[in-house]
């Protein structure tokens, strides 16, 4: 029987999306903002585990998707520094690699291990890494796979053409809270999600602890404080952020050296004021059974003053 040349198309059609399904997913070309934006482009589908065993066909899956829509694709990236190089191959003046980390992909826990290479013009921007430093780099993934290492799957990034980039100060509770990938749910159903809290809270370990931001800030209490170094501290209200949707609290510290004292002079309960410093704490955590995310801004200045009356 001849089948009909229309249904022929639409059988080859939907052969060629079921083909096409595994490894293609819908990526924006906006730059990589972490591993776990890497990892998301895997399709829910793909399982790396088999039970209690790898799935080959399942990596193999992952790896096809991650090549596809990861590698050649632009990157910028928080890497902590396991080792500096001079490296002259391939064009090369320099290489670094980041301690091993890991990522979930579909539920299931692998490493991934980074390599950035620098060419000579960044000489300068690097002159003062060294083996604990932390850089937020940018450049194209030259390389981004998914592979089986001694018996376990890894996903190997190498940042080509990467840069030292200067980060812009954080100026706002959400662009903090927006670091944690919109993959991450902080509630299942009506219930807090242990699991989500956890994911949320290394994003913000990772992207926002140690750099530099710039808040306003409403003085709830200002005291003098004689602790590690620092000669006054305050406090603001806590206030609502949303992450991914779910409102939870926010507390925030900032502490001020001594130096800051004439800058400080006229502040009082109700003062609102926008402070830099560098966020030296970053995280979210359970408190009394609900999450929160809690703020230390660490040598703390006046940026701008407009005292409220008292």
């Amino acid at each position: 029987m001849k089948v009909p040349s229309s249904f022929t198309g639409l059988l080859l059609a939907a052969a060629a999306m079921a083909q096409q399904s595994d490894s293609e997913v819908s990526v924006s070309r906006e730059p990589f903002a972490n591993i776990d934006a890497i990892g998301a482009v895997v399709p829910a589908s793909v399982k790396l585990k088999n039970g209690d065993e790898w799935s080959v066909v399942g990596v193999d899956r992952a790896n096809d998707a991650i090549v596809a829509n990861a590698q050649n694709h632009p990157a910028t990236l928080r890497l902590k520094v396991l080792d500096f190089q001079s490296y002259k191959e391939d064009g090369w003046s320099y290489r670094l690699l980041a301690p091993d980390s890991s990522l979930t992909i579909n539920g299931t826990k692998i490493f991934c291990r980074t390599w950035a290479y620098f060419h000579a013009d960044q000489a300068d921007a690097l002159t003062q890494v060294h083996t604990g430093s932390e850089l937020i780099l940018s450049g194209t993934l030259g390389r981004a796979d998914l592979r089986m290492y001694d018996g376990q799957p890894g996903l190997c990034l190498d940042l080509h053409d990467a840069k030292v980039r200067n980060p812009e100060p954080f100026t706002s509770l959400d662009a903090i809270t927006a670091v944690v990938p919109s993959c991450v749910s902080l509630k299942v159903g009506d219930e807090w999600s242990v699991v989500g809290v956890d994911k949320a809270n290394d994003a913000c370990v990772a992207n926002v602890q140690g750099q530099s931001a710039r808040l306003p800030f409403k003085v709830q209490v200002f005291e003098a404080y004689k602790e590690d170094g620092w000669s006054y501290r305050m406090m603001a209200p806590d206030t609502a952020v949303l992450v991914n949707g779910t409102k939870i609290f926010c507390r925030t510290w900032a502490y001020f050296r001594a130096d800051q004292a004439d800058a400080l002079a006229d502040v009082h309960t109700g003062s609102k004021l926008v402070l830099t410093g560098t966020l030296g704490r970053a995280d979210i955590r359970m408190y009394d059974g609900q999450p929160g995310l809690c703020l230390d801004l660490h040598d703390a200045k006046v940026f701008t003053a407009a005292l409220a009356e008292r």
